[in-house]
């Protein structure tokens, strides 16, 4: 855990305690809505580690899931050994009073503190960062896990011999187990830091390792334009417009994409708003970003593109010649010379027979020719596939359209069309533009493309609504406009409702640092 200075309360009755026998409390690094962490001593090898502590007096209603997903995360944080995964050691109970896991202190800045102060990074670095990012999620991952509260925060960089951005992924408070039904908050339950989250964890939708990519592609959209795609004023605005908007275009004429056209292409592939058109999992992410180092070094062979979640770097000439190629090689002008200066004796030493003969051979010599130096010089086209991929297709109904609140009424151009829930059915190759109104709340438009699927309006409060209401959730990860640790209260009505009913009401972990 990284220590984080934060201010110091007037005494912490753990501070100078010894725990379980082992760990001497130092000092406070964080806390959180029910966990702290403090730096320790580990006795008797002395070494120096993070102890997050969870004091488990309290709501006696939560206290059985907060030991369960404390429990959870010692037990999945003990599994995950790469290097960029921050390492657990240990993890106890003393008698009925708390619980505590020891972990791997670390000496370094969070992401967020680099994006914040160093912003816009080069390609390089960029491509370095998330090179290890996804070397850690493909671990989790491979263990059917997956992250979902991954942002700059819970990255952290360090000191490592030579390379000062040794990244170390941390805060798997909120990991969650794939192909399973043992949910701790509901199967779609809503988590995580809204600057950060998939549209379909905010639909409370099911999940699988896609939205680590979501993640994934939001903040190396921060660390190119040195802020989120999306920043509003509150963190409502952030949900809608990672539901509802395509992320604003980069500048072109930023450092790293100059660098790099490609790491464009591989972070606006990532932030596909259907988990479909993103890259089908880390290992295409990892092929993805070796192109954007290929360009690096000067070898790209093309633009690359994504199709039918099949990474492809088209053919076309090289700027340069491949490594391998030199002068030795002959060219398609020096293998044509070399013919002609052979075919002048021997038409005239076997007349026209022959010399047809030769022109025949010289035809099929040329050929071959050109396609052994297009194959040298140009290289096939590159294809790195997913088998069990399949190539998405059309849906076979109509789009079905939700609202939050549910009924509200759909229209297109002045005709009303129902309440929602309502299918609608759109013409293939069309987009409709839809008006979608209820009661107390502000009327919103929503353009709905033939093959969505299915659509989910959120509507505001109207401002004399949102007055009237008197509490609220709170939630964080707003980046760059306000500390992480200071969340902002949200009404609990403008967040989308899951179907099963769940135990928080806060998006972001109640407990987690």
């Amino acid at each position: 855990m990284i220590h984080n200075p934060a201010s110091q309360p007037d005494r912490d009755p753990l501070i100078g305690r010894t725990i379980d026998g082992r760990y001497r409390v130092v000092s406070s690094l964080a806390r959180g809505g029910m966990s702290r962490v403090y730096r320790a001593e580990q006795h008797p090898l002395g070494r120096t580690v993070a102890l997050k502590v969870l004091a488990v007096s309290g709501d006696e209603d939560q206290e059985a899931e907060f030991r369960r997903r404390f429990q959870l995360e010692a037990s999945v944080s003990a599994r995950l050994t790469h290097p960029n995964t921050v390492r657990v050691f240990d993890h106890g109970a003393v008698g009925d009073e708390l619980l505590y896991i020891a972990m791997e202190y670390l000496d370094g800045r969070t992401l967020h503190q680099v994006i914040q102060a160093e912003a816009p990074l080069s390609a390089a670095r960029v491509v370095n960062l998330a090179r290890q990012m996804c070397a850690s999620l493909r671990e989790a991952h491979s263990l059917s896990l997956i992250h979902r509260d991954l942002k700059p925060a819970n990255v952290v960089l360090m000191r490592h011999g030579d390379d000062e951005d040794f990244v170390k992924v941390l805060d798997f408070g909120l990991v969650k187990q794939l192909r399973t039904d043992d949910e701790l908050t509901g199967v779609d339950a809503v988590v995580g830091s809204p600057s950060f989250m998939s549209p379909e964890q905010i639909r409370a939708e099911r999940l699988d390792a896609r939205t680590d990519i979501y993640s994934l592609g939001v903040i190396l959209y921060a660390c190119v334009a040195g802020k989120p795609p999306f920043v509003a004023d509150t963190s409502v605005g952030v949900l809608l417009a990672h539901l509802n908007h395509d992320p604003p275009a980069l500048d072109q004429k930023t450092p790293a994409l100059l660098e790099s056209p490609s790491l464009q292409w591989v972070i606006l592939t990532c932030l596909a708003k259907r988990a479909d058109d993103r890259f089908a999992d880390i290992d295409e992410v990892i092929r993805a970003l070796r192109i954007c180092e290929a360009e690096l070094r000067g070898e790209s062979s093309g633009p690359s593109k994504l199709s039918a979640g099949r990474i492809v770097r088209d053919s076309g000439r090289a700027s340069r010649p491949v490594r391998g190629a030199g002068p030795t090689e002959p060219s398609g002008s020096t293998l044509i010379s070399a013919i002609r200066s052979r075919r002048g004796p021997l038409l005239a030493a076997t007349g026209a027979f022959a010399g047809m003969a030769v022109v025949g051979a010289l035809v099929l010599t040329l050929a071959l020719g050109a396609w052994w130096w297009k194959q040298r010089l140009v290289g096939p086209t590159v294809v790195v596939a997913t088998p069990t991929l399949a190539a998405p297709t059309a849906p076979a109904g109509p789009v079905r359209v939700t609202s939050l609140p549910d009924g509200a009424r759909l229209g297109r151009g002045g005709v009303a069309l129902g309440v929602a829930p309502l299918d609608v059915a759109i013409p293939e190759g069309e987009v409709w533009e839809l008006s979608v109104q209820a009661d107390g709340h502000v009327p919103a438009t929503v353009r709905i493309p033939w093959d969505a699927r299915r659509q989910q309006v959120v509507l505001r409060p109207s401002p004399a609504r949102a007055q009237a209401r008197s509490t609220g959730t709170r939630v964080s990860g707003a980046l760059p406009s306000e500390p992480e640790e200071a969340p902002e209260p949200v009404d609990a009505a403008e967040v989308p409702t899951p179907t099963k009913p769940r135990t928080s009401g806060d998006l972001k972990d109640p407990w987690s640092p």
